[in-house]
């Protein structure tokens, strides 16, 4: 049987390497999650046929703040 816990300590440790943490605040990173953002607000936008398209705008610049905006 898998141990989460020893699962979850591990991927914390390796979250915290300096390797690591380029790698999420990388130029490729940048993009992907730029990628999710647009794919997400635009079925946000589809699902809601258009009428929360301010708000689905502004939590994409929120969130894309958050993730590390350059």
């Amino acid at each position: 049987m898998v141990d989460l816990g020893k699962l979850g300590r591990q991927a914390a440790e390796l979250l915290k390497s300096r390797k690591a943490q380029e790698a999420l605040r990388s130029e490729k990173a940048e993009r992907v999650s730029d990628q999710v953002l647009e794919k997400t607000g635009d079925i946000a936008s589809r699902l809601t046929k258009g009428k929360y398209d301010d708000r689905i705008e502004d939590l994409k610049r929120q969130a894309d703040k958050r993730l590390g905006d350059r």
